[in-house]
């Protein structure tokens, strides 16, 4: 066996592999590396010496079983750690599966997953004719607050990077205005329980990922920079437009559709080259809303868990 010399290799004596494994993830080990470590003429590479690592002070019980239930104890959190990621990536997995099957496919009328007692053809109308284009801002992240403010901005970025496919307006952290002069000047549209926000560009093809608004009451909120506001003509149950907009079904028309380079970008009139499927049925609008908002609800819970 052939083994790097940037390894060391150590045997134990009368101490719980478990513990000490333990003992090597804690803040007192890091500092005591921090200390005694040295990077050298590389600040990428940081090492500390074999005469300096066997000096190491270890507090060990001197009891070998306190030392195995010490570890024993943490390999639990570790158990239930792992279980939680597994239980998050199969629900993460079964939300990506169903939002390709729960909307039908281009140029199909039904979708592959269904729930019973629907039967009836989608309808497919043209982006136009569902939505009206609103007005944004274009207030950069300099101008806007994590603290209270007048109003409330979504930027295209927390689109991108945090927001849902629902963005709840009462429980979501979504920064603020702070200047009241500044409101009157961007002259963009408030926005209304139902309407959608969508980044119209990113680095990759995230770019159209949207977020539909719900939970508001008596909040202002604008849409910001490099966001397009829309507005559905009809009625839709809540949370349908926001999964529908980010589905397989709906993204892939999205793609040819995209212009840039190093940054890729949808405009308007592209938009307005799109297709929207939906139910007629609200009904089914509304389970289907229902159901994905419920996977949703226990990916976070998963989420919580495991922090």
């Amino acid at each position: 066996v052939v083994m790097s010399p940037l390894y060391y290799i150590f045997k134990l004596h009368d101490i719980d592999k478990n513990y000490l494994e333990k003992y090597f993830s804690t803040t007192n080990w890091h500092r005591f590396m921090e200390l005694n470590g040295d990077s050298g003429a590389r600040s990428d590479r940081f090492s500390i010496k074999a005469s300096v690592f066997k000096e190491m002070p270890i507090p060990i019980p001197n009891s070998n079983g306190e030392q195995k239930q010490i570890g024993d104890f943490f390999n639990q959190f570790d158990t239930l750690i792992a279980l939680y990621q597994r239980k998050l990536e199969h629900l993460k997995q079964q939300k990506n599966g169903l939002l390709q099957k729960m909307f039908p496919k281009n140029s199909e009328s039904v979708p592959e997953v269904r729930f019973p007692g629907f039967t009836d053809s989608w309808e497919q109308r043209k982006f136009g004719e569902v939505f009206s284009i609103l007005k944004n801002n274009t207030l950069s992240r300099a101008n806007l607050s994590d603290e209270h403010g007048a109003a409330q901005d979504i930027h295209y970025g927390d689109i991108l990077t945090k927001f849902n496919e629902t963005l709840d307006i009462s429980t979501t952290a979504v920064p603020y205005i702070q200047n009241e002069e500044v409101i009157e000047k961007t002259k963009a549209t408030l926005l209304k329980n139902g309407d959608i926000v969508l980044a119209d560009t990113a680095e990759d093809e995230t770019a159209g990922k949207c977020t539909e608004i719900v939970g508001l009451v008596n909040q202002k909120v604008f849409a910001g920079l490099h966001t397009i506001p829309l507005r559905p003509n009809q009625s839709f149950s809540k949370g349908f437009l926001g999964f529908y907009m980010n589905s397989i079904a709906f993204r892939d028309q999205l793609k040819s559709l995209m212009q840039g380079i190093k940054v890729l970008s949808i405009s308007k009139k592209a938009l307005k080259e799109t297709v929207i499927s939906f139910p007629h049925d609200l009904r089914e609008q509304e389970k289907i809303g229902q159901h994905l908002s419920n996977i949703d609800t226990l990916i976070a819970l998963h989420q919580r868990k495991q922090n």
